[in-house]
C-alpha cells in the first residue's frame, strides 16, 4: 500500500532543506515534481502528495533507509552497526542493549565499579570485567589469593580470613602456661583468643607439664613432654632395673644393655657380670700350676684381672716346679736351668762357652776375659788339614801339638791331595774339597751340567739355566728348552700395571708351592715384586717390609712402568715367571732394570740381574711371618753346598739384601738360586735335605 503523506502545500524549499538538516542537491530538487510533491504549479514548493515504502511514519527524503520500518529520523539507536535515527551516526550514545566496562587503571584485567561507560565496543582502557576494589595495585582483585597482611587481595570485603596464605598454626593453652595443646589447633594470621603460637602441651589441663619443664623422674609423669620412658633417667633407652628394667645404672647412659663391658670394676654391660671374658681392655695371663707368679709361654688367657691359676707374667720354662722361673737364682752345673733364660748351665760367666771341666771349651768359665780352649785335629797325611771324622783334642795350652793343625777340613787323611782348600774335580766320584759331594754345578746358578746328568745346557755362564728367560733376538737358547728365540713355545703374557700399582696373574692348571700354601694365582707389583696371597704397591723396599710380605723381590724400589718399558709374565708346566725389561726409576728414566722372577712349582726360587742401573733396592724372598735373614747374596751365592738347590738353608723364613750407597750393587750379571722354604730338617741342625745338609740324619753334618 502507498501511503500519501499529508500536502507540503505551502512549503517553500529553503524551510525543506531546514527540515532535512543538511543540503540538497540539485538532482533532488529536480526529482521531487516526479514524486508528487508540487504545490499547485508554484515552483517553489513541494507537491502535497509524499510516499512512506516502509511504513514506518517517515518518507524519503527524512527517512535514510525507507525499506526499513525501524530505521527513521527519532528512532532509537541500537547496537547493530546500523544508523537506526537516521543522525548519520552509527551505535551512538548510550543504547538499550548496550554493555557496560569498567575502567581498569592496574591493567590487572579486572576493572573499577567506580568508573563504568556503556557502550556497544570496548573502549581502550576499559575492561568486561569488574569488582576490583583497588585499581591501583595489579595484585588485588576478585580470585586473587589472600595473604596474611591486612589487605584484602580477593576483593570479597573480608581481610586475612580462613584459608589465607602465610596463616600460622595456634594451640590453644588452656593452662596458660606457654604451650598449647597439639591436638586444639587454630589456623589464622594472627592467634584468637586462648591460643598462643608454642604446641607440644601433653597436659593443658596442669600449667607444671610442658617442654622444657625440670624432669620428676620415677613419678610415672611425662613432666617435661619429651615422650621419654620416665623410668629411664639416663635416656639410654633402657628402663631402671629398680623398676622392671634391664638398666643397672640409670644415671649414666655408659652402662646399659648392649654396651661393651670394659676393665673397670663395674658390670658395664649389665648383664649381672662384671668384667667378665671378652671385656675390652684385657690382659693376658698365662698358666701357673706351680703358683710362682710366673706361667708358661703361649696360650694366654686374656682377662681383666688374674683368673685363679693363671699370672700376668710368662716365661716360666718348668711349671711343676715353683723354684723354677725367670725371677729364680741360678745355680750352675747341675744341668737344670733355675732362671729360665735359655742359657747354658755351664756357661757361669756368660761368655757363650761351656765350662771345659763340663765338655766345654771355657777354660775358666768364672772369667769372661779368658777365651775358649784350643781345638786340634790329627793331620797323619801333614796336608795341613786335621782329621774331622776323629776327636778333636780340647787344650787349654798356647803351642800346638805336635802331629795336629787347628782345623778339621779334611775328609781323607789317607790322600793328602783331599782336603777342604783342594781343587774339585767333577764327575770321578771323589770329594776332592770335602763339602760333601762331587762337584757338578761350576758357575753356581744352581743348575747341573748336562754333562752330568743336570738340566744346565751351559754351565759356564749363570744366566744361562733351565729356568732363564727366552731372549727372542740373542741367537742362545736362553732356558735350555732346545729351542731358540723365537722358536721357544712359550709365549709371554703383557701386564699393562700403573704407577704404584699391582694386578693378579691366575694359573690355569699351575700350582706352586710356597711357605706352606699352594697358591693357583700370584700378584705382580710394578715396584718389582711378585706376592702371593695378597696384592701389594709398596714402593719402598725394606727389612720391615719384606718381613711382612709373601713373595720375591726382584729388584724392590719405586719402579715407574708408566715411562718405559715393559712387564710380562709366563705360565710354565711347572713354574711361573715374571719379567721386567727396561723399567726406570720414578724419577730417574735413564736408569732402567731387566731382570726375571721364577717361582717352581715345588718353591725353588730364581732370579736373574740382567741390568741394574738403580742402586737402592731390595732383592731377597720371605714368607711374610718373622724375620728374614740379612745376608751379603752374591757371597753366598759363591760358597752355597754343591749339594743344596740354591741360597739359604731351608728352615729361614726368608733372605734378603738391602743395597744402597753404603751397600753398592753388586748383583750386575748374576743369577740367584734360592732354596726356599723347602725340605726336611729331621735332625734340627737348621739345614734341610733339600738346601744342603746331605747327612739330614746327624746333628753334627751339615755344610760348613
Amino acid at each position: 500500500m502507498v501511503r500519501i503523506a499529508p500536502p507540503l502545500c505551502r512549503t517553500r524549499l529553503p524551510s525543506l532543506r531546514s527540515a532535512l538538516r543538511g543540503p540538497l542537491t540539485g538532482a533532488l530538487l529536480s526529482l521531487l515534481p516526479a514524486l508528487g510533491f508540487g504545490c499547485n504549479g508554484d515552483p517553489a514548493s513541494v507537491a502535497d502528495a509524499k510516499v512512506d515504502a516502509d511504513g514506518d511514519g517517515s518518507a524519503l527524503p527524512f527517512d535514510c533507509d525507507d525499506a526499513d520500518e525501524t530505521v527513521f529520523p527519532g528512532a532509537e539507536e541500537r547496537c547493530d552497526g546500523i544508523d537506526n535515527d537516521c543522525d548519520r551516526e552509527t551505535d551512538e550514545g548510550v543504547t538499550p542493549d548496550g554493555l557496560t566496562f569498567f575502567a581498569d587503571a592496574d591493567e590487572d584485567g579486572v576493572g573499577s565499579p567506580a568508573y563504568t561507560r556503556v557502550a556497544c565496543a570496548l573502549p581502550v582502557g576499559f575492561v568486561e570485567a569488574g569488582g576490583d576494589c583497588d585499581d591501583l595495585d595489579p595484585t588485588i582483585l576478585p580470585g586473587a589469593t589472600e595473604r596474611c597482611d591486612g589487605v584484602d587481595q580477593n576483593c570479597d570485603g573480608v581481610i586475612d580470613e580462613a584459608g589465607s596464605s602465610g596463616e600460622d598454626t595456634f594451640y590453644q593453652d588452656v593452662d596458660e602456661d606457654g604451650f598449647g595443646d597439639p591436638d586444639a589447633i587454630f589456623r589464622a594470621c594472627e592467634p584468637p583468643e586462648g591460643y598462643i603460637e608454642a604446641g607440644g602441651d601433653c597436659d593443658d589441663a596442669d600449667a607444671t607439664i610442658f617442654p622444657g619443664a625440670v624432669e620428676s623422674w620415677y613419678d610415672g609423669v611425662d613432666g617435661d613432654c619429651d615422650g621419654a620412658d620416665d623410668y629411664d633417667a639416663d635416656r639410654d633407652g633402657y628402663t631402671s632395673d629398680a623398676f622392671g628394667g634391664a638398666d643397672c645404672d640409670d644415671t649414666s647412659g655408659d652402662f646399659r644393655p648392649g654396651v661393651t663391658e670394659v676393665c673397670d670394676g663395674r658390670d658395664n654391660n649389665c648383664d649381672g657380670f662384671i668384667d667378665e671374658d671378652g671385656a675390652s681392655g684385657t690382659s693376658p695371663f698365662y698358666v701357673d700350676t706351680d703358683r710362682d707368679g710366673w706361667g708358661i709361654v703361649g696360650s694366654p688367657r686374656f682377662a681383666c684381672t688374674a683368673p685363679l691359676g693363671y699370672a700376668a707374667r710368662s716365661g716360666d720354662c718348668d711349671d711343676s716346679d715353683n723354684l723354677i722361673r725367670p725371677s729364680a737364682v741360678e745355680t750352675w752345673y747341675d744341668g737344670v736351668d733355675q732362671d729360665c733364660d735359655g742359657a747354658s748351665d755351664y756357661d757361669s760367666d756368660s761368655d757363650g762357652l761351656d765350662s771345659i771341666t763340663f765338655a766345654g771349651l771355657d777354660c775358666d768359665d768364672a772369667d769372661a776375659e779368658i777365651g775358649a780352649a784350643s781345638t786340634w785335629w790329627p793331620d797323619p797325611d801333614l796336608d795341613g788339614y786335621g782329621d774331622r771324622s776323629e776327636a778333636p783334642l780340647i787344650d787349654c795350652g798356647d803351642s800346638l801339638p805336635s802331629g795336629y793343625v787347628d782345623n778339621g777340613g779334611d775328609c781323607d787323611e789317607s790322600d793328602e791331595d783331599i782336603n777342604a782348600g783342594a781343587t774339585e774335580l767333577p764327575g770321578d766320584d771323589i770329594d776332592q774339597d770335602c763339602d760333601g759331594v762331587d762337584r757338578l754345578d761350576f758357575d753356581r746358578d744352581g743348575w747341573v751340567d748336562v754333562a752330568y746328568g743336570g738340566r744346565d745346557c751351559d754351565d759356564a755362564d749363570p744366566a744361562v739355566q733351565p729356568y732363564a728367560w727366552e731372549v727372542l733376538t740373542d741367537g742362545v737358547d736362553n732356558d735350555c728348552d732346545g729351542l731358540a728365540d723365537g722358536a721357544d713355545p712359550d709365549v709371554p703374557t703383557s701386564l699393562s700395571l700403573s704407577d704404584d700399582d699391582f694386578v693378579a696373574i691366575p694359573f690355569s692348571a699351575l700350582r706352586v708351592s710356597f711357605c706352606g700354601g699352594a697358591w693357583s694365582e700370584a700378584y705382580v707389583s710394578s715396584n718389582g715384586h711378585l706376592t702371593f696371597g695378597s696384592g701389594s704397591f709398596r714402593t719402598s723396599g725394606s727389612a720391615s717390609a719384606i718381613a711382612g710380605v709373601m713373595g720375591v723381590a726382584g729388584f724392590w724400589a719405586d719402579l715407574d712402568p708408566t715411562r718405559a718399558g715393559s712387564i710380562s709374565w709366563i705360565e710354565l708346566d711347572d713354574a711361573v715367571q715374571v719379567h721386567f725389561e727396561q723399567i726406570p726409576v720414578y724419577g730417574a728414566t735413564a736408569d732402567r732394570q731387566t731382570f726375571t722372577m721364577t717361582v717352581t712349582d715345588d718353591g725353588q726360587i730364581i732370579v736373574t740381574h740382567e741390568r741394574l742401573d738403580g742402586g737402592n733396592f731390595l732383592a731377597g724372598w720371605s714368607c711374610g711371618t718373622g724375620s728374614p735373614l740379612a745376608l751379603d747374596l752374591s757371597a753366598e751365592m759363591a760358597s752355597y753346598p754343591d749339594g743344596g738347590e740354591g741360597l739359604g738353608q731351608g728352615t729361614e723364613d726368608g733372605v734378603y739384601e738391602q743395597f744402597s750407597t753404603s751397600n753398592p750393587n753388586d748383583l750386575l750379571g748374576r743369577t740367584l738360586t734360592y732354596c726356599g722354604a723347602r725340605g726336611l730338617d729331621s735332625d734340627n741342625d737348621g739345614w734341610s735335605d733339600r738346601c744342603g745338609d746331605f747327612n739330614d740324619a746327624e746333628v753334627t753334618l751339615y755344610p760348613l
